[in-house]
């Protein structure tokens, strides 16, 4: 499957910073409010508006919380209609603020697919008190050194009741390779 990895990264972003700024204005919180599967429910649902931007047609089919058999359900699947017959192309994994374990854990799920031509991507949306990538996701970057491509980055302030000073998100897509 064809995908616009800038443009998909674009909207991810979009989409996490909009529900970010909602979220302060309804209840003076922020992304960190929201469970991860709504997120990955409103990522999907924006992907899946913007198929024509991203991979360049409009015969993807948006599926959520697949069990692939590589270690429980996925998140985001999506497939490429071809000839009436859905063809399994893009799976996604979302952790938002975890630990590196749980990061890994989802990094190795994807890995266990070993489809050709499959679209893998790990999507995290991390609590740091650094607008850059804290220790955790460049251990993870060292680890997975050769299996992950990052895709874009981006952090913005936002609000919570867990620390007392300012924290980020921060915001990394990366295409999960073998």
């Amino acid at each position: 499957m064809e995908i616009n990895e800038q443009i998909l990264f674009e909207i991810i972003s979009e989409n996490v910073q909009k529900l970010n700024c909602e979220l302060e204005i309804v209840n003076e919180t922020g992304i960190f409010f929201a469970p991860e599967l709504f997120i990955a429910f409103l990522l999907g649902k924006e992907i899946t508006k913007n198929q024509e931007l991203i991979f360049n047609n409009n015969n993807i089919i948006w599926d959520r919380e697949i069990d692939l058999g590589n270690g429980g359900p996925s998140d985001i699947v999506l497939y490429q209609l071809i000839n009436n017959e859905r063809k399994l192309g893009a799976v996604f994994e979302f952790k938002l603020r975890d630990t590196i374990d749980a990061y890994k854990a989802d990094i190795e799920k994807l890995l266990r697919l070993e489809r050709p031509g499959l679209n893998k991507y790990f999507c995290v949306l991390l609590d740091s008190f650094t607008e850059s990538n804290d220790d955790r996701l460049v251990k993870l970057e060292k680890e997975y050194k050769e299996n992950l491509k990052r895709i874009g980055q981006t952090s913005f302030c936002t609000k919570q009741n867990w620390y007392k000073s300012q924290v980020y998100c921060v915001l990394n897509l990366y295409e999960v390779l073998n």
